[in-house]
């Protein structure tokens, strides 16, 4: 019997961020929310294989990794050019435009945009690694990362963590922008873009709740209750129970035919002696 459901993964590890990122801010489009999209350009560099251009013994191999939304602004904001990532992606194909060498998307005879087949790697997982040394530079020349940021006994290293929980905090108002991606804000009928403003899914807000308080989970504070020696109360007494003398049962008469057996009389045996008996 034939399959209609197959699988498919990828892993990578030790990928490099080849280029700027690109984001995508969440929209809706006809009534529906889009989430966020980050895409990252990442190329492979490989001691196996041979480059079919040179003959050259490696290979360098570029792919094009996507990540859909809260992980897409992490992404924008925490991948620079040259910074190592380990992933696991899950390969989808789609229809995309064909761009020239310029940018601009290729267009048929009638006008019409040319779509062609594509890849692209939709991340499931990932592991940031190390920076790149001239990305971390760049940096620090340009005052975005204070200068000693990699050493614990410097006041710069608590700086450095304190700028990175900063900048996770910070949301898409509109910019050009993102953290290290450029935006390009959707358009088109039916879209509409509220840059700052979280979108929230139309099939879940009627049954959306307020935000609830946790102070109302709290226990309450009292005051501490000085000990106290509890006064000594004498028992009650315990009036006795009174039991009536079980009265001994009457002696059965003997039936007609019956040898009537004498009652059976104890036996008393002397207290021993102390003493030599023979």
């Amino acid at each position: 019997m034939s399959r209609s459901i197959g699988l498919a993964g990828s892993f990578f590890a030790g990928v490099r961020v080849a280029g700027k990122l690109t984001y995508i801010p969440e929209h809706m489009k006809n009534g529906k929310k889009i989430n966020s999209r980050c895409v990252i350009p990442v190329f492979k560099n490989s001691h196996k294989g041979t480059n079919a251009k040179t003959g050259e013994q490696g290979r360098s191999d570029s792919f094009k990794f996507v990540a859909w939304g809260k992980l897409a602004d992490t992404c924008a904001k925490s991948l620079p050019v040259g910074k190592a990532i380990d992933t696991i992606c899950d390969p989808q194909s789609y229809l995309g435009n064909l761009f020239a060498a310029d940018g601009s998307i290729r267009v048929d005879n009638a006008g019409a945009a040319i779509q062609v087949n594509k890849v692209s790697f939709t991340i499931m997982n990932i592991v940031f690694g190390e920076e790149s040394a001239k990305a971390v530079a760049e940096e620090v020349s340009t005052g975005r990362r204070p200068v000693n940021w990699a050493n614990p006994a410097h006041p710069d290293y608590q700086m450095w963590i304190n700028i990175l929980k900063q900048r996770q905090a910070v949301v898409w108002q509109g910019e050009a922008e993102f953290g290290y991606a450029r935006v390009v804000v959707p358009q088109g009928q039916g879209v509409v873009v509220t840059p700052g403003v979280p979108i929230q899914n139309p099939a879940y807000t009627a049954s959306a709740q307020a935000p609830v308080s946790m102070a109302q989970y709290a226990a309450p504070v009292q005051a501490p209750v000085a000990p106290t020696t509890p006064a000594y109360a004498a028992p009650a007494p315990v009036a006795p129970v009174y039991t009536a003398p079980v009265p001994a049962p009457a002696p059965v008469p003997p039936v007609a035919g019956q040898i009537p057996v004498p009652a059976q009389v104890p036996i008393q045996v002397p207290a021993m002696t102390t003493g030599n008996l023979f």
